[in-house]
C-alpha cells in the first residue's frame, strides 16, 4: 500500500517535487532515515533514493533510547538530513497492557535524536508525526490546527502525547537554535488487508475479507 500523507512539510513536497530527477544538487545529500527498515521507513528511503539522495537506513538493532548509542550513530554518518521515523508502536491491546513503555521508549528516542542532530550539526531534521496525537473527536479531514483541541484516543494516548511533546520540542529548538532547521509531517497509512494478525500487536482488525478504507 501507498503511505497517504495528510500533513505534508514544505520540506516532503520539495522532495516529491525533484524526485525522478537526479539533478547534481540533489547527488551530494546524505540523508539518515531512522527506522529505515520498517513499513514506512523502506518505502520513504526508496523515495529519496529515487530522488537522488545518498541514503542511509538503520533498523532496531541501534537502540535509539540510548542517548550514547543516538549520538553515535549521527555523528559515524554524518548525514545532512536525519529523518527520524524510528517508533515503538503497537496495537490497541498493546497500548493498554503498556502504556508507559509506549510514551517512555518513543519519548527517548525523539529526545536523543533531536538533541543528537543540534550538537553534530545536521542542517535539518524531519520528523514523523502520528494520527494518535489529534484529539478523540476530530473532525475529518484533520487539520494541523486541530492537533492541540483536545485529548487523544485514550487507547492511543501514551504514544499520541509523546510525539505531541516532541512537536512541542522541535518547535522550541527551531526558535532558539541556529544551524540547524527542524521540521516535521504526519503520515497516515491506509488500512490493507494482512492474512495474519495479532489482537494484540494489530493497528485495526476487521472481519470484512474486503476491507474498504474512505479515507
Amino acid at each position: 500500500p501507498e503511505v497517504a500523507i495528510i500533513v505534508e512539510s514544505p520540506w516532503w513536497r520539495r522532495m516529491r517535487s525533484s524526485r525522478g530527477g537526479r539533478q547534481g544538487r540533489l547527488m551530494n545529500k546524505n540523508i539518515l532515515v531512522t527506522g529505515g527498515t520498517g513499513f514506512l521507513g523502506r518505502r520513504v528511503s526508496a523515495a529519496l533514493s529515487d530522488a537522488g539522495y545518498y541514503v542511509s537506513s538503520i533498523g532496531s538493532k541501534f537502540d535509539l533510547t540510548i542517548e550514547s548509542v543516538a549520538h553515535g550513530v549521527i555523528e559515524s554518518h554524518q548525514p545532512d538530513v536525519v529523518v527520524h521515523l524510528a517508533a515503538v508502536c503497537g496495537g490497541i491491546g498493546a497500548n493498554r497492557s503498556e502504556p508507559g513503555r509506549y510514551f517512555r521508549k518513543n519519548i527517548q528516542m525523539g529526545i536523543n535524536v533531536i538533541d543528537s542532530a543540534r550538537l553534530t550539526g545536521v542542517k535539518s531534521l524531519i520528523m514523523c508525526g502520528t494520527v494518535c496525537s489529534y484529539p478523540r473527536d476530530c473532525p475529518a479531514p484533520f487539520q494541523e490546527d486541530d492537533l492541540w483541541n483536545g485529548y487523544p484516543e485514550e487507547t492511543n494516548a501514551p504514544y499520541g502525547i509523546a510525539k505531541k511533546a516532541l512537536f512541542e520540542m522541535l518547535s522550541a529548538s527551531s526558535s532558539d537554535i541556529t544551524g540547524t532547521a527542524f521540521d516535521l509531517c504526519i503520515v497516515a497509512m491506509p488500512f490493507t488487508r494482512v492474512p495474519v494478525y495479532s489482537l494484540r500487536s494489530a493497528l485495526a482488525a476487521t472481519p470484512d475479507p474486503n476491507p474498504k478504507c474512505d479515507a
